[in-house]
Order: C-alpha cells, then structure tokens, then sequence
C-alpha cells in the first residue's frame, strides 16, 4: 500500500473534536502503555523533538521543529512582574505572592512573550507503522494533529473534572492552541461566558469573533477576572505566571498546556499548593513541568502531592485531597495521545480515499 499523506485540510475535515476526544478516553481506558521518553535537540533556530508509541497494531512518531521559546528575563528577579523563567522559579519570592509583595499576572501576562515577531507555528510529521510489519502506512501534518489532541486531552479531563455549574472559562491566548482548545471545550460543555487573555487585541477580536461563531459569548478580560471563571484554560508560551493563584475561585478546575520545559510555567505556586494535581504521567511531569518543578524549588509542591494520572481517571478515580479547593491539570504532552489520535484518523482513511502522493516539504 502507498503511503497516504494527510494534510491539514483533510485531517481537520476528517477527524473533529468530539471524535478526537472519544479517541483518547478509549486510549486511557485501555490502560498505560509502555512510555518511550520524549528527545529533544537544538534544531536550526529552534528545537526538534522525537515522540515515539506503540501497541499491538500499530506504532507512530511524530518529529516536530519548534522555535525557541521567546527570551525570558533574568532568574531571581520577581515572578510577579514577569521575571523569572520558568525552570528558575526555585529560589524566587514567597510562593504565591511573587518578591516584594508583587502578584503574578500583574504584568508576566501583558508581556509574556517578550515582544518581538510571533512565533511560528510547531511544524513537523507524524509518521504510522503497521506495527507487526514495520510498513509506513500515513503521514498527517504534525502541527495539526498535535493541536487537535492536546485539545481533546484537555477536554476530556474537563468533562471528567469539571462541576457542571463550571460554565465560564478564561482562556489565555490567541493562538493555534487556544483556537483548538476553545473548539474543543465548547464541543464537551454549554458555555455561557467565554473571558479571552491576549497581549495583542487584534489576537483577542479574532478569538471572540471564533467563540461567537461557535455561538458563545465572548469578551477581552484581564487576569484578575480569573475569580469570574470555573475553568481557566492556559494555552501560551508564557514562562511566568499569567494570573494570581490568589484570585480563583474556591471548585475551579486549571488547565496548563503551555510547557514542558523545567524553566517555564503559566501559573503560580499559590495556584499549585491550593491544587489536587493531576497529570498525564507522573515521571514526565515531575521531570519536565516547569509548573510543578518550580514549585517544589519554592516548597508548595512535592512528588507525593501528585493527586491521579489520566489512566487512575479513566478507572474511576477522583482526587479527594483535604485543604485542596482547586484542581490544576498539567500537562506536558505525551506520545500515546499522538497514536491514539493517529489511529482514529487511519481508521477512517484507510478504506476511503486512494493512496495520495508523497508528502511535500513540511509547512506551518
């Protein structure tokens, strides 16, 4: 069989949001897998990572070149006007509060990238395998998969974990992630307020012209307005805290997917230590969530406070953690959500298209 080649295009049109998510709870109930960690090397101006999976029938890696993670200030200085990196946080202010009394959000929000071009988009290819005869069976565009399952990862946790009054999200950033993850969430809960976070306005009218597409109602916000929300949504390259921990709301569920390097995070050590923590694996998360590395450095956080993974989910489980009244999700990414999305979309290709040419060179 020739190989197929799916772009975005088609892979948008083949596979949505709700059938995405479907993919990933059947993945979870399944149960954990064998766990290949995540390579990843200084790559022309930015980085590439390799992400191998596998199972019974089929095997998949996604190869995909990131750019550089915008320049982030100085470590040591204060977390609460957007100075620390991310992997830098230890050492920093009183957790929660940022040195010298500052709260994160404040200003790490209005300047988080730094200024400057925005980033590119993550580019790359995922490649399938028969996984008995190591055949290449589809190559989808990287970039497009990788939005579309981290959005469902996402929802999928939220339509486990979120009370169902939780009908307000804020939602912080304007780009490919933030459009997939408002899809995505609109798709698993009736919205009735939608409160967009961007550092350019143009980025923040283009998201609530999608929300209000979607039929929802949407507005600019700023970070304090996190207090207002039963979901905040994190979806940016931010490497300090975009809002104060101080700020939600006592039953708020958090969703951070902006980082898996040590250095960088989106929220706060006060938003950490009020948290029943849950992730994707426990190992990756403690070696590459700069969320929870820097708040162990700060001592809000420690291995043991890890509430449940995914799969303890998937079987039932729910973090019932005393003095705990928020609930964070971090996420870092993992290869089995790639393959399981992979599969969904094969399943579906595979008898209803010929085989098309060989992928062109990758694009954004």
């Amino acid at each position: 069989m020739s190989l197929i080649w799916v772009d975005r295009e088609q892979l948008e049109a083949t596979l949505g949001p709700a059938e995405a998510r479907a993919a990933i709870g059947c993945a979870l109930r399944a149960g954990p897998r064998r766990q290949v960690a995540r390579t990843s090397v200084p790559f022309g101006q930015g980085e590439l990572l390799v992400m191998p999976a596998d199972e019974a029938e089929l095997a998949g890696v996604k190869v995909l070149a990131l750019p550089k993670p915008a320049d982030a200030p100085r470590a040591g200085s204060r977390a609460g006007n957007g100075a620390n990196r991310e992997a830098s946080r230890a050492g920093g202010g009183e957790a929660g509060g940022g040195a010298g009394g500052e709260r994160p959000g404040s200003g790490a929000f209005s300047g988080a990238a730094g200024g400057g071009p925005p980033r590119p988009p993550a580019q790359g290819l995922y490649v399938l395998f028969d996984a008995r005869s190591l055949a290449p069976l589809a190559a989808f565009d990287a970039g497009a998969l990788t939005e579309l399952r981290t959005a469902a990862v996402s929802a999928w946790v939220v339509g486990t974990l979120a009370p169902s009054e939780a009908t307000t999200l804020a939602l912080f950033g304007t780009g490919a992630q933030a459009r997939a993850h408002l899809a995505a969430l609109a798709a698993v809960r009736s919205l009735e307020q939608v409160l967009v976070l961007a550092r350019q306005g143009t980025g923040a009218s283009r998201l609530i012209a999608m929300a209000e597409r979607l039929g929802l109602v949407a507005r600019p916000a700023s970070p304090a307005e996190v207090a207002q929300a039963g979901i905040v949504c994190c979806c940016t390259s931010s490497g300090v805290p975009l809002f104060d921990g101080r700020d939600l709301r006592p039953g708020t569920l958090v969703i951070a997917i902006g980082s898996y390097h040590p250095d960088r995070r989106e929220v706060d050590s006060t938003c950490v230590r009020r948290s029943q923590v849950v992730v994707e694996d426990r190992a990756a998360a403690l070696a590459e969530a700069g969320d929870l590395v820097l708040a162990m450095g700060e001592g809000a956080f420690s291995p043991t406070d890890v509430a449940a993974d995914l799969f303890e989910l998937a079987q039932g489980a729910r973090p019932a953690q005393p003095g705990r009244d928020l609930t964070l999700f971090k996420s870092v990414g993992a290869a089995f959500e790639d393959l399981a999305v992979a599969r969904a979309l094969w399943e579906r290709l595979a008898g209803a298209r010929p085989p098309g040419p060989a992928p062109p060179a990758s694009r954004g």
